[in-house]
């Protein structure tokens, strides 16, 4: 547990400096950092401890993501199996992320989507403290696949963990030197026998089956590098001779298990984690880390994300009338102004194009909050401005996207994104416009309950048919 006290105090004292943090709130962090035991410094969810240390979520995410960059922290990137709760891959960065792995356990293979299958967490840096999961190759087998190849969080309905329901139908655990063989004697019941070196993709698989009188020849399995798990003919139950041969170049940590026949299992849960979809719709993510770009080729599935646009009615008459400098000025202080509101309610900022802004949020509610929010806010700018100057309009849509990289950053696509821009077109001065899947989902028409909002069927540019748009008037100002 030796810490490096001399760097840790230099990083905390930038970190004080970066923004304002509630009372305690570093020096929670550096409890943390001191007197954690290993495994709670590995993959940290930063809502876990939000809750653990009363601390408001936004700003222990913050406060996680401002550490990192002071190098007091990594993030991990993990692809988690959501059968079974196998960190099937980790990476430090967004851009060696895959748009499909599989899982050698669950022999499925799964698309990599933002909403649930990558999980974002934070493991302390070596730099600051060494802890035993920072060198995973000295662990043994049984740790290995316990504490670390599996999410702790991983957990069945009524909340038994993953790990601990593994460890009931162990037979044994071992790690056997390249080029060695090690023998184990095991009594097969009726279900699936499983034995497997994850790290390497090795090992294979049978049913054991009732048969009267049969008597097992002896299992020998080679473990071969990426030679994923076979299925071998099914052997009687009762005992079985089992010897695995490592013919890798490494170390193999093996483990069998017995899955009990006609066992079902429901779905696994993962409390509350901080998905790639939340980290990429916060706006301090987005500002601190930049170089975090997606590079698969396909870019990554988003099933559920709300996209709302923002533009500026009669912009090109108020280039006319106050000249170019002045109105470029006024237009990006109103993106200031307006950025704040976004971030203020769960959101980001994709972009801005001229006079528009992009802006993402996990929900049809949080871009409701805020657009109305974006209007009163614009109205005390130009109160503060003593003139009407910056009108704006909205549009807002819902649906599934792609994460990609463009002008290198992380942006989406699809023909939803397209919606949300034309629907923003359909807007005219100090007006939100909604499409159907925004405006009924839950909580939405109370945030405009006091608004004055008329329904119409419109065609949209690009989709096929007329879509039905909700129209917000929260004002009652003329258009400019």
């Amino acid at each position: 547990m030796t810490t490096n006290e001399p760097f840790l105090e230099e990083s905390l004292e930038r970190l004080e400096k970066v923004r304002a943090w509630s009372p305690h709130v570093i020096s929670k962090l550096e409890t943390l950092i001191h007197d954690a035991d290993d495994e709670a410094l590995l993959r940290i969810n930063p809502f876990r401890f939000a809750f653990d240390k009363s601390i408001k979520e936004p700003e222990c995410l913050d406060l996680f993501l401002h550490a990192s960059l002071q190098g007091l922290f990594t993030m991990d990137w993990s692809l988690t199996c959501p059968t079974c709760g196998e960190v099937v891959e980790s990476f430090k960065t967004l851009q060696n992320i895959h748009a499909n792995f599989g899982c050698n356990l669950c022999r499925t293979n799964i698309a990599t989507t933002l909403d649930d299958i990558i999980h974002v967490s934070f493991t302390v840096s070596p730099r600051v403290r060494e802890i035993i999961f920072h060198r995973p190759e000295s662990l043994s087998a049984e740790d290995y696949y316990l504490k670390y190849r599996f999410d702790q969080q991983a957990h069945y309905p009524g909340g038994s963990r993953f790990v601990d329901e593994f460890r009931k139908e162990m037979l044994f655990f071992a790690t056997i030197p390249m080029g060695k063989s090690a023998a184990f004697d095991i009594d097969l019941s009726p279900g699936w026998f499983i034995t497997a070196d994850l790290e390497n993709d090795a090992g294979c698989f049978l049913e054991a089956r009732q048969q009267a009188g049969a008597v097992n020849e002896p299992l020998r399995v080679q473990l071969r590098r990426n030679a994923r798990l076979t299925e071998l003919p099914a052997r009687a139950v009762g005992k079985l001779h089992v010897e695995l041969t490592n013919m890798t170049a490494v170390p193999s940590r093996v483990f069998g298990l017995l899955e009990p026949s006609g066992k079902k299992t429901p779905p696994l849960e993962f409390d509350h984690v901080l998905t790639g979809k939340r980290i990429l719709g916060t706006q301090t993510f987005r500002d601190l880390f930049r170089n975090q770009v997606i590079s698969s080729n396909e870019g990554l599935t988003v099933r559920d994300i709300t996209i709302l646009f923002t533009d500026l009615k009669g912009s090109t008459a108020l280039y006319d009338r106050i000249g170019d400098l002045k109105a470029f000025n006024l237009v990006q202080a109103h993106f200031d102004s307006l950025g704040k509101v976004i971030s203020g309610h769960g959101g980001a900022i994709v972009k801005t194009i001229g006079d528009a802004i992009m802006a993402s949020f996990l929900s049809p509610l949080d871009a409701a909050g805020a657009a109305l929010a974006m209007l009163e806010e614009i109205e005390r700018f130009n109160d503060n401005l003593g003139r009407r100057e910056i009108v704006l309009k909205m549009g807002i849509h819902r649906g599934a996207s792609i994460a990609v990289t463009l002008n290198d950053r992380v942006d989406y696509f699809g023909q939803m994104v397209n919606v949300a821009s034309r629907v923003q077109g359909v807007a005219d001065a100090d007006q939100i416009c909604l499409t159907e899947e925004v405006f009924s989902a839950e909580g939405v028409q109370e945030v405009f309950r006091e608004q004055i909002i008329s329904r119409e069927s419109s065609a949209i540019k690009g989709v096929q048919g007329e879509m039905l748009i909700y129209r917000v008037q929260p004002y009652t100002k003329g258009a400019v």
